[in-house]
């Protein structure tokens, strides 16, 4: 059954939606109140079918879907005025307030946030776990030697720490634009800065906590 389930999922967020990834429903604009509800609805049972998948690609792909689709529609189709969100998550127009908000469409986006709450205890591996919130630091707060990259989504940062064999962490963060930053804690020196990445300095010799930074998350390997 959880293969069933992966398989609808799959389909869903490769076929229901826009150009940029952001989930759409076939109504669109022309919804009726049940069908306001549907993508929510989608976003919460997608939510729970995570903490059942052993496969951190998948596991990777839904959670970045997910907080993807939550940054614009909090971003971009919020109204000010009233706090209500649209119809449509990928809102493209500078109307923040148009017509289409009401309790259905703001009911579809809260279910997407609330499930984006919980990904972040769901987001482990075989050989990653999420140590906590924050950036990756040792216990007197210092800093390991790391290779870093800014807009960059959370699958490459994780693929990039697993192949490099001195890595001990690595914390990434996603930003309210949207873009995301990678640092890879590791004992690798410069001569090993995969492309597309910085190289910095530390003193630290390994991690053990996290300075609790907001919007960021530190993994620790566990072997």
């Amino acid at each position: 059954m959880i293969d069933v389930a992966q398989n609808i999922a799959d389909a869903a967020i490769e076929r229901l939606i826009y150009p940029n990834g952001i989930l759409k429903e076939p109504c669109e604009p022309n919804c009726d109140g049940d069908q306001k509800l549907f993508k929510g609805i989608f976003a919460r049972h997608l939510s729970y079918l995570l903490p059942y998948l052993t496969d951190a690609s998948h596991i990777l792909k839904y959670t970045s879907f997910l907080q993807e689709n939550a940054i614009l529609l909090w971003t971009a189709d919020r109204c000010e005025l009233d706090g209500l969100f649209g119809l449509f998550w990928n809102n493209q127009s500078s109307n923040r307030c148009n017509t289409s908000r009401d309790t259905a469409t703001t009911s579809s986006a809260l279910d997407l946030f609330i499930a984006v709450a919980k990904t972040k205890q769901q987001v482990t591996s075989s050989n990653w776990v999420l140590l906590g919130l924050g950036n990756c630091m040792d216990d007197k707060n210092n800093s390991m030697p790391n290779f870093y990259s800014d807009n960059i989504n959370e699958i490459t940062c994780r693929t990039t720490a697993n192949e490099d064999n001195g890595a001990v962490a690595y914390d990434y963060e996603l930003r309210c634009d949207g873009t995301g930053f990678c640092r890879i804690r590791t004992l690798s020196d410069r001569s090993h800065t995969p492309a597309g990445f910085g190289y910095e300095d530390g003193i630290a010799s390994n991690v053990t906590c996290t300075n609790k930074k907001a919007l960021g998350s530190c993994y620790l390997r566990m072997n």
